[in-house]
């Protein structure tokens, strides 16, 4: 089942750069370059495999910051596509939906479960 997302602010959006060469438009689905809805651009698919743009817009980080933490740890489970540096990263809708999850906390003095 689709979770929903909170909407980017404006500022948000314009200040998100991918960093690959290529131009991202948070509003065109990437496969088919149709326009999504308001109500598709607020959902997760669990089924789903997203880029490292793709999700890192729906977890409202930069694509830089999901990047360092596939690095550093500490970010959703990935899946890497092939081998060596031509290997493509993506995240399934259903890890994001769980490390969302995993998330929570009751006070700013928890650690991470």
């Amino acid at each position: 089942m689709p979770y929903p997302i909170p909407h980017w602010s404006q500022r948000g959006l314009q200040n998100d750069q991918p960093t690959s060469g290529r131009s991202q438009n948070p509003s065109t689905d990437a496969a088919t370059g149709s326009e999504l809805s308001k109500n598709d651009k607020n959902l997760i698919d669990a089924g789903k495999l997203y880029t490292t743009a793709e999700a890192a817009h729906m977890l409202r980080i930069s694509p830089r910051t999901a990047e360092r933490m596939r690095v550093e740890g500490g970010g959703p489970p990935f899946i890497k596509l092939g081998n060596g540096s031509r290997a493509r990263v993506v995240y399934s809708g259903a890890d994001l939906l769980a490390w969302i999850e995993n998330q929570k906390r009751s006070s700013t003095s928890e650690h991470g479960r």
